[in-house]
């Protein structure tokens, strides 16, 4: 008994450790801690309190879309609205990220904060081919919502006061 009972332990903990499994995503009414990430030209950015939107992708064709709505908005744009666009890159290899992402990164004029971990994205929730929308309030999310499209994410930052 006791040696099937050892066996079926380390099944369940073989599973576990090679599951991929990871602590729950940040949901509605979850809290995130402050973090700081650096952007394309290695500048500091903190998400703090006074944070009220993150747009955040792992992908890179939806970074493409949302870098076309938000390069017609102008540099400030963000900042003014208290957001900021999040990118995880950390399946980038750091060669590619220092010798060609980062470049190209630079010819945009809002700051994308760059997380090169897995490090304080890794919780954020995510939808295949969707921008993930967070909204907050002093680090608490009381929104999620996902975009698809320009049009969509047009619509999402229309009623984002500066």
């Amino acid at each position: 008994m006791r040696g099937s009972w050892m066996k079926a332990m380390a099944v369940f903990m073989g599973v576990a450790a090679f599951s991929g499994a990871s602590p729950a995503d940040l949901g509605v009414g979850g809290r995130l801690e402050p973090f700081a990430l650096q952007d394309q030209r290695s500048q500091q950015h903190r998400v703090d309190e006074s944070t009220r939107l993150l747009l955040f992708s792992r992908d890179k064709g939806l970074a493409k879309m949302a870098f076309h709505v938000l390069d017609q908005k102008g540099g400030t744009y963000l900042s003014d609205r208290r957001a900021c666009m999040i990118l995880d890159i950390s399946a980038m290899p750091g060669v590619i990220t220092w010798a060609i992402a980062k470049p190209r990164m630079r010819r945009h004029p809002f700051p994308l904060l760059l997380d090169a971990g897995p490090g304080p994205t890794k919780n954020l929730p995510t939808q295949d081919k969707k921008l993930t929308l967070v909204y907050l309030n002093r680090l608490s999310v009381e929104q999620i919502a996902y975009v698809a499209n320009e049009a969509e994410l047009e619509k999402a930052l229309q009623g984002l006061k500066p």
